[in-house]
């Protein structure tokens, strides 16, 4: 203190001039000393400079601020330095919480440690601990950090905020004016939509809860009179108050618009959590005499029915499957490998259709765990029903004689049947606890197979709830056989899904002793569990990473080093679909880290998981296929799979046939599974006669090259196609023609005829091979997923986690039902007509909510680009040209009205190439029958350019399906019974 108190301006000036590089040596003692001359003698400026600047640095910028305002004159804290603009967001950041705007839009970090002036730590130890933290025992967090600025002279608060206001722009300013609650209604009501985002933005991470209720309500009614209904329905989603969206649902009504209620209350029932839902309903009810629509709305939309609805009547009532070609396969195997692939095909074919044909002389053949898997899938063909297979109420009533094998298998089924589907995951968990609570008076020997369904149900069934009461149920039964620990350990890792805290836990401490296990599927499963706590962690991926590489180190065994391929995985997890370069060099290393290995496999098909749809995705997967290594080359195959599914991108394709001829047995399986996926929405069948193509030039003969009068109405046209012709000069009249019509469909009709013969080729099944069989089978159940009306998606977490252990499972046949996790709904939008309307072809398209936000639509409530415009239009079934030279607006409804127009234009050329009207007069609805193997297989959704009979919609909107004239585009009309229920 006294050499301190001896120090002249001079050596002050000395240490600023160190600080910037010294910062951290600085002693505890030095700094409490500078602290207690300053606060007594606001003159004393060097202190003060000296304490502001090096608070600054240690990240404590609210005692920062402090000095910088304390001392006397004032610090000039009008430059742009990042000291100034440090102290500023801090002042700043006090005022508004002066003015109850609270702490969530503050620049001040609040961490839990208080600071430690250590001169023996490193700068970068040092740069951790020096956050700051007043621990007054009684204060709030915010009150707390605040303390030390309360005795500043307001004043001086004001000048520095009036001049922050002064040189911030007009969105800044408005900003600000939400965080100190200044804003009135008068001025939003002046504020542009731009204006307003920027309002709601800011109010959604304000405190006080009753002004952000107030003013997101205000919002909402301002875009509703601007007729901008999609931004005011997502303004009352965002206010999180059942009240406020109970009256919106009931503006709608009273005001008779039934759509935009319709469209409002799926919205409702898809983002809000079920509480507030069912007080919605509650409300709805109250009102129930006020309008019919009421009823519906609240028992059909708001409770989950018409969603369940959905899945199934697009599913299960198209479901035409190819049955020829099932009989064909199931007698043409012998052994339990192929005959759980058939019937695992059978089910993808069959998802949600409840036509369960399993013969018990099938069942016979298998046993053991393939018994296991086969009645695990039947949960697949009563996926989105309510009501569970009388097979599994048997099996689980007499869980006593049961046969072990099938009765676990049953158990795991119920999560393939219910997982993901609307309100009945609750029942269905409560139902699985009790099954654990009886395993006990199981014989000793019966129990694994039973606890390996279980485990895995319950897994999936929790997914991501970090439930430490059920994994405890799952760590407890932890046991000698390495089967059931195997499931045991993937529900744990299923159940803290994303949960990186777990890494710190005890119990994952005991899982990690796994990792270096003598049985191989302890070890699988204990990486994917570990790995499976990473997923979207990024800043939290490297804990794991530590604890994988110590593991290797402290257990040198023969297969230690295999962690490297889970470290892998951990990394693909954390940065999903983040396109992250670096992270797909790590994986690239770590592969080639397990060079020859069956790790280097799954590190490549890893990559897949952090990359999308993009040419510099395929140029790094179609490098990793030229790889010397058979494993490396099947992993980028996976990872093409997944990457490029349902693009039907031609270079993929293309690549991928390649791979399908290769003779290492694994890169070929896996190349023919990732085909699958590629071409799974692309028809396999010509177009029909009737739709075939008509050009505006001459039509010429194939074989004599020449025109024919009797081709053309009148001698005016004849001459014209004459004229036409000579301008093409000399040459082969066919050839030309040829390259016309490559140059319009080539692309196209090269693509669907190479399904089709894909499609042949899966069903002949002349592999010889084991693993080539089973390949077959899967891929044709891809092919013909739900009846070809699902498609295969990485869109919810329950999808991501499913596809994870589908890639350990084809090794291990019987988990493969959770692919069946992987496929969702196919988009299809609806068109409403009367009769009078479509002679002038003005018609409206309708999307259903739980629909189209998979598919694009959601887009665009950002700012629309070219290249979003182009995904959406594919998405949406409509081919890109048909935008070409069109100028789309950039607002989202403005949007869905061009698209809609193009849509009608589209839906009219069918309509005639088809006669519809000769349709709806006849009101056909009849299946009719074709020998042809390949076009029983086709069904509504997956057809392009091709008429089909008998397409349902759903019930009780006052509208009917007539027929489907073009790949996602469903006619509909009103039902007459609607309209008398309705005079």
């Amino acid at each position: 203190n006294s050499a301190i108190s001896d120090s002249t301006n001079q050596q002050l000036k000395v240490l600023l001039e160190q600080l910037q590089t010294n910062w951290f040596t600085q002693s505890r003692e030095v700094i409490q000393a500078f602290e207690r001359q300053a606060e007594n003698n606001p003159q004393a400026t060097l202190q003060h400079e000296y304490l502001a600047k090096y608070f600054h640095l240690a990240g404590d910028y609210e005692r920062a601020a402090f000095y910088a305002v304390h001392s006397e004159p004032m610090m000039d804290l009008s430059d742009r330095s990042l000291f100034c603009q440090a102290i500023t967001s801090a002042v700043l950041d006090f005022y508004i919480y002066k003015h109850g705007g609270g702490m969530n839009g503050s620049c001040i970090s609040r961490p839990d440690q208080t600071i430690i002036l250590d001169p023996t730590k490193t700068m970068n130890q040092s740069a951790k601990i020096y956050q700051t933290q007043i621990t007054s025992p009684g204060l709030s967090k915010p009150a707390a950090i605040f303390q030390l600025m309360e005795s500043l002279d307001m004043n001086k608060i004001k000048t520095i905020i009036d001049h922050i206001v002064s040189v911030s722009s007009p969105e800044s300013i408005l900003s600000f004016k939400v965080h100190v609650k200044q804003l009135k209604e008068e001025d939003l009501n002046k504020m542009s939509d731009q204006h307003l985002k920027i309002v709601k933005t800011d109010v959604l991470s304000h405190d006080d809860q009753e002004y952000k209720k107030q003013i997101l309500k205000q919002i909402s009614h301002l875009y509703l009179t601007r007729n901008n209904i999609n931004e005011a329905v997502q303004t009352i989603i965002e206010t999180n108050d059942a009240d406020a969206a109970a009256n919106f649902l009931l503006h709608f009504i009273l005001d008779n618009k039934p759509n935009l209620a319709i469209q409002t209350a799926f919205d409702f029932y898809d983002k809000l959590s079920t509480n507030l839902v069912t007080k919605i309903q509650f409300l709805l009810l109250q009102h129930r005499n006020q309008s019919n629509l009421i009823p519906m709305i609240s028992d059909d939309i708001l409770s989950g029915k018409i969603t369940t609805k959905l899945y199934l009547d697009f599913m299960q009532q198209n479901s035409r499957i190819d049955a020829p070609a099932i009989r064909t396969l199931g007698k043409s195997t012998t052994n339990s490998e192929s005959i759980s692939a058939c019937f695992m095909m059978h089910s993808l074919m069959a998802i949600s259709s409840t036509q369960y044909e399993h013969k018990e002389s099938v069942a016979n053949k298998l046993e053991k765990y393939p018994l296991f898997g086969l009645y695990s899938q039947i949960g697949l063909f009563f996926r989105g029903h309510q009501e569970i297979s009388k097979t599994y109420q048997n099996l689980q009533e007499n869980m006593g004689s049961s046969n072990p094998y099938a009765l676990g298998g049953s158990i795991f089924g119920l999560a393939l049947q219910f997982v993901g589907m609307n309100n009945s995951d609750s029942s269905v968990l409560a139902n699985l606890i009790s099954i654990s609570d009886e395993i006990g008076n199981l014989p000793a020997d019966n129990r694994p197979p039973v606890l390996h369904g279980l485990a895995l149900a319950l897994g999936l069934m929790s997914l991501g709830q970090k439930t430490t009461e059920i994994s405890e149920i799952l760590f407890n039964n932890l046991g000698n056989v390495c089967d059931c620990n195997y499931a045991l350990i993937l529900g744990i890792g299923l159940i803290n899904f994303g949960n990186a805290e777990f890494l710190e836990t005890e119990m994952c401490a005991n899982l990690m002793e796994y990792l270096c296990s003598e049985h191989l599927k302890e070890r699988e499963a204990a990486g994917i569990a570990l790995a499976l706590l990473c997923f979207r962690q990024e800043s939290k991926v490297q804990p794991l990473l530590e604890k994988l590489q110590e593991a290797n180190e402290t257990n040198q065994t023969s297969f230690s080093n295999q962690t490297v391929q889970y470290e892998a995985l951990a990394i693909a997890l954390a940065y999903y679909k983040t396109n992250n370069v670096e992270m797909c060099q790590v994986l690239l290393e770590k592969a080639a880290l397990m060079s020859r290995q069956s790790g280097a496999q799954l590190c490549i098909a890893s990559l897949g998981l952090i990359l999308s749809q993009s040419n510099h995705a395929f140029q790094l997967l179609s490098m990793c296929t030229r790889s010397f290594d058979s494993n490396v080359r099947a992993g980028a195959c996976q990872a093409m799979g997944q990457v490029f599914a349902n693009s039907g991108n031609q270079k993929v394709v293309e690549l991928l046939c390649k791979m399908m001829a290769e003779q290492d047995e694994i890169v070929k399986v896996n190349a023919i599974i990732a085909q699958a996926f590629v071409l799974q929405s692309i028809c396999g069948v010509e177009l029909p006669d009737v739709m075939k193509i008509e050009y505006n030039e001459p039509v010429g003969d194939r074989q004599k090259n020449c025109l024919y009068k009797c081709d053309y109405k009148d001698d005016e046209s004849f001459e014209r196609a004459k004229n036409q012709q000579k301008l093409y000069g000399h040459g082969n009249l066919q050839d030309r023609y040829k390259d016309n019509y490559k140059s319009r469909i080539q692309h196209q009709l090269t693509l669907q005829q190479y399904v089709t013969q894909f499609r042949r080729d899966l069903i002949k099944l002349d592999e010889q091979k084991l693993l080539s069989q089973r390949a077959t089978m899967l891929s044709l159940g891809i092919m013909n997923a739900g009846g070809l009306n699902l498609s295969f998606k990485l869109e919810s977490d329950l999808q991501v986690a499913s596809y994870v252990l589908f890639l350990q499972s084809f090794n291990w046949y019987p988990m493969m039902g959770v692919l069946g996790l992987c496929m969702a709904p196919d988009f299809m939008s609806c068109v409403e007509y009367t009769n009078d309307q479509l002679v002038d072809a003005q018609v409206n398209v309708y999307i259903p909510t739980d629909l189209y936000k998979k598919y694009g639509y959601s887009v665009m409530s950002k700012q629309v680009s070219t290249s979003e415009l182009s995904m959406y239009v594919q998405k949406a079934r409509l081919s890109s040209q048909d935008l070409k030279d069109q100028k789309m607006s950039e607002n989202r409804f403005k949007f869905m009205k061009q698209v809609r127009n193009i849509a009608i234009d589209e839906f009219t050329k069918q309509a005639n190439n088809v006669k519809l009207n000769e349709i709806l007069e006849t009101k056909a609805d009849k299946n009719q029958e074709n020998d042809d193997e390949m076009k029983i297989m086709e069904t509504p959704v997956r057809i392009v350019d091709e008429m089909v009979d008998s397409v349902k919609f759903i019930t009780g909107l006052g509208y009917k399906a007539v027929t489907c004239v073009k790949r996602g585009v469903c006619v509909v009309e009103q039902c007459e019974e609607c309209i008398v229920e309705e005079e």
